[in-house]
């Protein structure tokens, strides 16, 4: 098991994995038990159709993907629309500051 894995390293890189080791000792069991009753692989179901829809939407700009404050700033709005968060008075403010500022948020 994880929670018994010898850590090799430097003593900042030992302590760093106090955390997650920790989670495992913590969590270990409970997430075992899961996995043993619900057999492997287990789907996201719904997701995996969202994950699509961003996929098809990210597409297009698939090769300017690189400025990880602006993609992130895309994906945050891609997540508003998919989980239907959006209504107009929120698009016509985003749509006006962009506007306003040139395309830049």
């Amino acid at each position: 098991m994880a929670s018994r894995a010898k850590v090799v390293g430097t003593q900042e890189q030992k302590d760093a994995m106090n955390g997650p080791k920790a989670w495992v000792v913590r969590n270990g069991p409970t997430v075992k038990s899961q996995f043993e009753q619900k057999g492997w692989p287990i789907s996201g179901g719904a997701l995996e159709n969202q994950l699509r829809v961003v996929k098809g939407m990210l597409y297009d700009r698939r090769d300017t993907v690189y400025n990880g404050a602006r993609t992130t700033l895309a994906l945050g709005l891609m997540r508003l629309r998919l989980t239907s968060s959006t209504n107009n008075a929120t698009t016509n403010v985003i749509s006006e500051e962009l506007e306003a500022n040139g395309g830049r948020p």
